[in-house]
């Protein structure tokens, strides 16, 4: 981890490096690690696009929704939930947890050690299901000698961010967020979103604006490792808190 894990709430949007998880014809999900090497983007959209076309017809509802669970199992966080977004749709998985310091505002530090940052889960049968990392690099070592001062604040918990994403990745002509059948059922920049609840819309002013979903939990995740490591490194003990959920798209 460096410094560029560490997102600023003001007027920063999360550039998230997505990498899509393909179903190969079972219930089971597949997580992506950020630091694996994965199959390119057509041969997941290929797979995910056959496995699609096995199930069921997908009958859009009113409005859609994403109900998301965790907790922590030794260093992992599982994750799981439930949605009525059609099979095949992928999302993406991050953790993080919050702090303050001194002289800036609320910021987060993304978990993962030797471990994924996100993860990409494909929606089965209504259900999803994933694992992030809940080890944390060393925040202390981190914030040596930053200009926003040092930490005065550390959330208790760690949020959870779910986000339902469209249209294409970064470039205009970027690769497809979501797989064919999916794009056909939400539409390409997810048109058919609107109305639903924690929708959010990318690239307002763009030629495509697309439609996205944010989902968010928060789960307790022990901070006396990351407290003891500050109060050795800075005259300021943090006080343990609970801060506002700043999970972002």
């Amino acid at each position: 981890m460096n410094k560029e894990k560490l997102v600023r709430r003001t007027g920063v949007a999360l550039v998230l490096l997505v990498s899509v998880g393909a179903i190969a014809g079972s219930p089971s999900t597949t997580t992506t690690y950020a630091n694996t090497a994965t199959p390119t983007i057509n041969t997941q959209m290929a797979a995910t696009a056959a496995a699609v076309q096995k199930l069921k017809p997908y009958q859009r509802p009113a409005s859609f929704y994403i109900d998301v669970t965790a907790s922590v199992e030794g260093q992992h966080i599982r994750v799981g939930g439930t949605t009525n977004l059609p099979d095949g749709t992928i999302l993406t998985l991050n953790a993080e947890r919050d702090f303050k310091q001194t002289h800036d505002a609320e910021r987060v530090d993304f978990l993962g050690l030797n471990g994924p940052t996100q993860a990409n889960v494909a929606v089965h049968a209504t259900h999803f299901n994933g694992e992030l990392s809940a080890q944390e690099e060393n925040l202390a070592a981190l914030m040596q000698g930053d200009p926003g001062g040092p930490v005065s604040t550390v959330d208790p918990n760690a949020d959870l961010c779910v986000v339902l994403y469209t249209g294409r990745d970064g470039a205009v002509n970027g690769p497809w967020r979501q797989p064919p059948q999916v794009r056909a059922d939400l539409g390409a920049y997810g048109s058919f979103l609107r109305g639903s609840h924690d929708v959010g819309t990318f690239g307002s002013l763009t030629k495509h604006p697309s439609l996205y979903i944010l989902a968010t939990t928060h789960v307790p995740l022990d901070p006396s490792a990351l407290v003891r490591d500050l109060v050795a490194v800075q005259t300021l003990r943090p006080q343990v808190a609970a801060l506002p959920n700043i999970c972002s798209a």
